[in-house]
């Protein structure tokens, strides 16, 4: 018997004993190989996860994967990643472009071409960004015509949401030239450009926002001093951590926060506001739209409006925009119809589903407003 052979076997199990219990998961998962989704494993710390997924990420493309943007969306199924997942990929998309590792074909392979608004999109903003921040305004155009050749609305929408980042990050731009570069887009993709620069804006100034006494001051100040046509993209980014931060339940946070903006000075700024609480409700309860459709229907006139402008509808499949657009019936008999119009074309926009089947299903009058939602593209300027 080989007695050597069986020592040396038995030391290297107990040294792989030792050691591998030691190896954070997200280090074994780059063992395991290059699919960021194996970096989230039971029991490894936040930092450790977000760090493998950011080498993992970077990996994909150093390496030339065909799939990489693939492989990246596969981890906005991952419930515990949630939003931190864009913001993380922003930094992935920075680091492509300051590293070298985007090449200028691969752009036509990454810019415009994903529906998923979570990671994929995280990547592509902070390209974007990124790429602006030593161009000029010429650069930008040539990435919104590549936003403008996306296969879907959706994929369109995320895109254009890039372009807002890059207007930000133009040498020596501030917000009020990146609205005023935003609003040269055009009424198709104009909301969606601002709200990225508001995004950007609500970044920067998140300390601030932050403060109790500080923020909602702070947010109407600088909502009230855009352009009408912005005013609710400004809101929603802006009070987005106040309303996140509020104590108590849905209920008293919605009552405490449609208060306020009941005292916003017009029709315009009253109904933003409301958007901007009832975006931020649905971050926060994401399991609860026909509850947060209900509150709203205890609203009236550019309140309740606002309110269902902000739910936010992004369901899979036609049962859930029918679950949608049924929880209508909250409202009073009158009011109904636009309720059904502006959830129609949240579905139509944010999920890339025809409501069609379901307004078939709906009296004559809930039928022509769906319809009419349905062929619209002025859904709420937000990613």
């Amino acid at each position: 018997m080989n007695w050597k052979w069986i020592a040396g076997a038995v030391l290297t199990c107990i040294a792989a004993a030792l050691i591998l219990p030691r190896i954070s998961a997200p280090v074994l998962a780059l063992v395991a190989g290059d699919t960021p989704t194996r970096c989230v494993l039971a029991g490894a710390t936040d930092a450790a996860t977000e760090g493998c997924i950011t080498r993992t990420s970077l990996r994909l493309f150093e390496h030339n994967d065909s799939h990489a943007m693939e492989k990246i969306e596969q981890l906005s199924n991952v419930e515990s990643l949630g939003g931190r997942c864009h913001v993380l990929m922003h930094d992935v998309g920075r680091r492509l472009v300051a590293t070298h590792l985007l090449r200028r074909r691969d752009l036509t392979l990454l810019i415009g071409q994903s529906s998923d608004t979570n990671c994929a999109a995280g990547v592509e903003h902070g390209v974007i960004a990124e790429l602006m921040r030593s161009r000029n305004a010429a650069a930008l155009d040539a990435v919104v015509r590549l936003c403008r050749s996306s296969t879907s609305r959706r994929a369109r929408k995320s895109c254009i949401h890039g372009v807002g980042h890059g207007a930000s990050a133009l040498p020596h731009a501030t917000a009020s030239t990146a609205v005023a570069y935003c609003a040269s887009l055009g009424r198709t993709d104009d909301r969606d450009c601002a709200a990225a620069v508001f995004h950007q804006l609500q970044m920067e100034t998140l300390g601030l926002l932050k403060r109790q006494l500080h923020g909602p001051l702070l947010t109407r100040t600088l909502c009230r001093n855009v352009s009408s046509r912005f005013s609710r993209e400004c809101w929603v980014r802006l009070i987005d951590e106040q309303v996140m931060q509020s104590k108590g339940s849905m209920n008293k946070v919605f009552s405490a926060w449609m208060h306020t903006c009941s005292h916003e000075a017009n029709m315009a700024g009253k109904g933003a506001c409301a958007t901007g609480v009832s975006y931020a409700l649905q971050e926060r309860y994401p399991q609860r739209m026909e509850a947060r459709i209900e509150l709203c229907a205890t609203l009236d006139g550019p309140l309740a409006a606002g309110c269902i402008d902000g739910v936010y509808v992004h369901v899979l499949e036609l049962n859930g925009a029918s679950a949608a657009i049924n929880s209508c019936a909250a409202f009073d008999t009158g009011r109904q119809a636009d309720c059904v119009r502006r959830l129609a074309a949240q579905i139509r926009v944010f999920s890339d589903l025809d409501p069609g089947p379901v307004c078939e299903g709906l009296d004559p009058a809930r039928r022509a407003a769906c319809n009419a939602g349905a062929h619209s593209s002025e859904a709420i300027g937000v990613v």
